[in-house]
C-alpha cells in the first residue's frame, strides 16, 4: 500500500488529519496503535483518521475498499489531509473502476420441509427467484431460467404462472 501523507514542516507530535472519502463502498483501516482516532465509514460515506504523521501513516498502510454489493463501474476514493499547525489541506484522489461480475441467481422455497400424504396434490408457493445482477436500466431483456423436477415418479404440473419484475 502506497497510501502516505508526508508534511516537511511537521514535527513530530504534530496533529494530522486525514478524510477518505468514496461514493461506492466502505474504506477501512486496522488500527495498531491508541494515539490514531479513526472515525469509521459506511456505504457511500467518510472516514477520518487523526493522529501523529507516523501514526497516520501506519494506518493508511492498512487501507482497503470494498465496494458496495452488486456495484460495478467508476468510484473515485480521496484523501484530504490537513496539518494542526496552518491547517493547510490538500486533496488528492484515486480512480478505481469496479468490475462487474456474474452473480448466481437466488433461489428461495418457503416453507421448508414441506409434508403431504400419499397420492395427495401439494400446492408449491412462495417459490422466488432473484437476480442481483439485474438492472432494468442496462439489462432489461435479460432472461432467467428455472428448470423444475420431480424425482420418485412424481409429476409436475404448472397451472399458473406469476411473474414480477423487482429491481435488486
Amino acid at each position: 500500500n502506497y497510501t502516505q501523507v508526508f508534511d516537511v514542516d511537521a514535527d513530530a507530535n504534530e496533529r494530522i488529519d486525514v478524510v477518505v472519502e468514496c461514493l461506492h463502498g466502505i474504506v477501512s483501516v486496522i488500527t495498531t496503535t491508541a494515539v490514531v482516532d479513526v472515525t469509521p465509514s459506511s456505504n457511500g460515506g467518510t472516514m477520518t483518521i487523526s493522529g501523529n504523521l507516523v501514526n497516520v501513516n501506519l494506518a493508511l498502510s492498512s487501507l482497503t475498499y470494498a465496494s458496495q454489493e452488486f456495484f460495478s463501474g467508476p468510484e473515485i476514493i480521496s484523501f484530504t489531509a490537513t496539518d494542526s499547525h496552518e491547517a493547510v489541506s490538500i486533496t488528492r484522489v484515486v480512480n478505481v473502476y469496479v468490475q462487474a461480475v456474474n452473480n448466481p441467481p437466488v433461489i428461495t422455497v418457503g416453507p421448508n420441509p414441506l409434508t403431504t400424504l400419499e397420492d395427495s396434490i401439494l400446492t408449491l408457493s412462495n417459490i422466488t427467484v432473484t437476480d442481483g445482477d439485474y438492472n432494468a436500466n442496462t439489462n432489461p431483456n435479460m432472461r432467467l431460467q428455472a428448470v423444475l423436477t420431480a424425482s420418485h415418479g412424481g409429476q409436475l404440473e404448472i397451472q399458473t404462472v406469476t411473474t414480477s419484475v423487482k429491481h435488486v
